[in-house]
């Protein structure tokens, strides 16, 4: 992979891309957590036509994380985007790229797997639920992160810069 030094960007457009690349990874990490738990709840035996119901609910839990970390991740990553800016090395191959989104990913699987362990929830901790949940929440996070960035050429790694 190449690293294109040359073109220098200012901030705004800085805080744009990483706007769009957060909005788009809250739309692919909610749509993996659907689709994630769809697939569980079918594999766990229940019907076929419980799919599209598991799918809706899913969308609608996931579309609400995505929400509530969509500011705290946006200012993350346009912090990513000025460390980038220094150490263009971090992304000079998808491998390290993909660790890098995989470190951006576990708060939200620690958040999710805690937010079930809740012992003063009036009805107690899910710990069955804690441990299928917090890595779905991990999965869907890192496809969430790394996704727009890999699908979209105008966010690949090392594409796009900020001024330093």
């Amino acid at each position: 992979m190449t690293i294109d030094t040359s073109g220098k960007v200012s901030w705004p457009y800085a805080a744009l891309m990483t706007f769009v690349w957060a909005i788009l990874g809250a739309a692919c990490a909610t749509g993996t957590w659907a689709a994630l738990t769809a697939v569980l709840e079918v594999a766990r035996g229940a019907s076929l036509s419980w799919f599209g119901s598991a799918f809706v609910a899913g969308l609608f839990f996931g579309g609400f994380v995505a929400l509530l970390f969509l500011a705290p991740y946006w200012s993350l990553l346009l912090a990513y985007a000025a460390l980038f800016a220094r150490r263009p090395g971090i992304e000079q191959s998808p491998r390290r790229f993909l660790i890098v989104a995989f470190c951006f990913a576990i708060p939200v699987g620690l958040v999710v797997f805690v937010s079930f362990l809740d012992p003063w929830s009036p009805f107690g901790a899910f710990w069955s639920t804690a441990l299928i949940a917090g890595p779905l929440a991990l999965i869907s996070a890192w496809c969430g992160i790394a996704l727009p960035r890999l699908l979209i050429p105008s966010l690949r790694p090392g594409t796009w810069w900020v001024a330093a």
